[in-house]
């Protein structure tokens, strides 16, 4: 059983909720099933099942640049029903200050990033309809980056198996999160009544506190 250990429901914008929402693997990562196979056939030779990319990828990533055509293999890496890698790959601050969001370990990231689509994502969508990801994946570059300039990130270090997918926290376990708007909860609950909304999220998903 996975461990939420973060969720919390706000008010965002004015009209929509916003909840912050993190799964981790205490004991390490469970094995998402298929992310050799998908690592394979999006990135093909590139892959590789225990370090991510190859040598000449990993230094297209660390570059200033990197090819269109492995950006757009990498975002169509799906990982659940609904959801697919690039869907968690967009930073207004990555777009701001030309800082490249792509994992240095592609296949903890995919592995990572499963778990929370298929596990606590998904079941979302099954109650609310269509979600709307704020903030996903971050690069320990872009994060520190945000960090050191206060644009409401964290530190690396609180990040890692967090915001950070493809890094493993101090405490060795693995983890992935996600904040996501939900349309659909607007329009079912008053501001005075996120916690009401938090308790159905806790009633319904796979998940212990």
């Amino acid at each position: 059983m996975a461990r939420w250990a973060t969720s919390q429901c706000e008010l965002a914008h004015g009209d929509v909720l916003q909840t912050h929402l993190q799964l981790a693997h205490p004991h390490g990562v469970r094995r998402a099933g298929g992310v050799e196979d998908r690592l394979s056939r999006y990135l093909g030779a590139e892959a590789k099942t225990t370090s991510g990319l190859g040598p000449e990828a990993r230094r297209d990533w660390r570059g200033s640049a990197m090819s269109y055509h492995m950006l757009e293999r990498i975002g169509r890496i799906p990982l659940s029903r609904h959801f697919s890698l690039r869907q968690f790959l967009y930073s207004e601050i990555a777009a701001a200050h030309n800082i490249p969001n792509v994992p240095d370990d592609i296949e903890l990231a995919v592995v990572t990033g499963t778990r929370l689509c298929q596990d606590i994502l998904e079941p979302i969508v099954d109650l609310f309809g269509p979600i709307i990801i704020r903030s996903g994946y971050r690069s320990t570059r872009l994060n520190a980056f945000g960090c050191e300039h206060r644009l409401r990130c964290a530190s690396n270090k609180r990040n890692r198996a967090y915001h950070i997918w493809d890094q493993r926290d101090h405490n060795g376990h693995t983890g992935a999160a996600a904040c996501i708007v939900i349309p659909e909860a607007a329009e079912r609950y008053r501001p005075d009544q996120i916690d009401e909304l938090a308790s159905v999220l806790h009633r319904h998903l796979p998940i212990t506190a």
